[in-house]
Formats: C-alpha cells, sequence, structure tokens
C-alpha cells in the first residue's frame, strides 16, 4: 500500500513511499513523507515539522488512511527516520502488512556478509537479488550532512528507485526483517543499486 502525506497549509505533499508495517498498532512509514521536493534539499520542511503532526496521510487512490502521530527531530544524535502513523477508524491493512515484533526482527549479531535478502512491498510484489556487502552498522548521511542515520549496506542487482523507500528488506535465510529500504543510490550505468537500510533492532 504506498502512502504520502496530503499537502498542508501550503506545503506541498511528500513524495510517494511505502509502508514499512505495524508496530503497536500504528502503521511505520519512512521519514521521507515529511518532507517535501525530496530532490532539492533547500526545500525540505525543515521549519515546517511541527506542522506535520496530525497531517492526513493518503494512499494512491487518494483516500486518507490516517494521520502522522510522531517522528523524531533529525537534530537527535539517535534520529531514527521513520513515522508513527494513527490509522483512520475502519480503515484496516491488508495481510502484506508486516507485524514488527522481537520475533520476527534480526539482531546484529545474526546478520553476516554476503546473505542474501529481498524486498517485500505492501501489495505482495518480491523484489530478489540483494546482498548484505557488510555486517556491521554504519552511519551515513541522510537527505542532508548534518542528518545521520545508522544503517546497514546492501547492493541489488537491478535499478529500484526511491519510491520503493519504506519498503521491508527480508533475509532469505531466516526470513527475518533486516531493517526499512530508506535511502537508494541507482547505478545505471551497470544497473545495479547500492542501498541503505535502517536496522530493524533500531526501531
Amino acid at each position: 500500500m504506498p502512502l504520502y502525506r496530503s499537502e498542508i497549509k501550503g506545503l506541498e505533499r511528500s513524495p510517494q513511499r511505502e509502508i514499512y508495517g505495524i508496530k503497536n498498532g500504528y502503521l511505520v512509514a519512512p521519514f521521507d513523507i515529511c518532507i517535501y521536493e525530496f530532490n532539492k534539499p533547500n526545500y525540505i520542511a525543515n521549519n515546517a515539522l511541527s506542522l506535520i503532526h496530525n497531517a492526513d496521510v493518503k494512499n494512491v487512490a487518494g483516500s486518507i488512511i490516517g494521520t502522522i502521530k510522531s517522528f523524531d527531530s533529525p537534530l537527535n544524535n539517535n534520529f531514527k527516520p521513520v513515522v508513527f502513523i494513527e490509522l483512520k477508524q475502519g480503515v484496516k491493512v491488508t495481510s502484506n502488512v508486516r507485524k514488527i515484533e522481537p520475533s520476527t526482527v534480526a539482531k546484529e549479531n545474526e546478520v553476516s556478509k554476503g546473505v542474501t535478502v529481498h524486498i517485500t512491498r505492501n501489495n505482495g510484489r518480491v523484489i530478489k537479488g540483494g546482498t548484505i556487502l557488510e555486517k556491521i552498522i554504519v552511519k551515513r548521511s541522510y537527505i542532508l550532512p548534518n542528518w545521520e542515520i545508522e544503517v546497514y549496506r546492501v547492493k541489488f542487482g537491478q535499478t529500484l528507485g526511491n519510491e520503493l523507500h519504506g519498503a521491508p528488506v527480508i533475509l532469505d535465510n531466516s526470513h527475518k526483517l533486516l531493517g526499512m529500504l530508506i535511502i537508494t543510490e541507482d547505478n545505471h550505468m551497470n544497473g545495479t543499486t547500492e542501498c541503505f537500510v535502517f536496522p530493524a533492532d533500531r526501531l
């Protein structure tokens, strides 16, 4: 179920993104939906994040599915690039939306270099062919140079595009959740994508 934050008080709508899963009754999506004009950092709603609370979140058909309930400040040392969305009364999520529970989450000591992974979209489509490039969690800039997040590095043998940001990345060997696809760097010359995945056990 792709989603986006609707226009609010003069702020343009956010880019379209994927749902990561559901935790404690809230939908979890990438922080991307708190911003707009994703490829123009000067347009990021930095000074307007307070307006984003309680903003409507819609599906691709334009129907309201919920409202933004909470998110971290990007200036926090342990910034988590996720948004929690309160579902609108009566809205039900599909069975493809993954429940994020301790038993379904991979710990850092369960992750190994070279292990293959796949992306599961909430429409049921699976994208295979990812490989973990290093088993350790590293820090990377996210959107702006002074915003840092913890990530795993993963490489896919195809280009992905940023519409997949937010999608869950799953370990092939254990079927546990590695984390949220949060950054994609497509290499159109060789048809690959280096991805940065926010660790599931940091949520």
